[in-house]
């Protein structure tokens, strides 16, 4: 549906653009975001290991903010 502006004209809805960043970091920020990945995919796995124990041993399903 088009909305026309006071002046008569239409009134078109918010673009929506894909935008791309680039990083160049430090050896040092570089071996920090690897970490960082790292730490994330191993917490990952914990919490889904964990929530299949608990539907394979108890038949129970485990939502986020019991896990949290």
């Amino acid at each position: 549906m088009m909305i026309a502006s006071p002046a008569g004209l239409p009134v078109l809805g918010p673009v929506e653009r894909k935008v791309t960043y680039r990083l160049y970091p430090s050896k040092t920020v570089r071996e920090e975001l690897l970490r960082t990945r790292w730490v994330h995919c191993f917490l990952w796995n914990l919490a889904l290991e964990e929530r299949r124990r608990a539907w394979k041993e108890e038949k129970r399903s485990i939502g986020f903010a019991e896990q949290c």
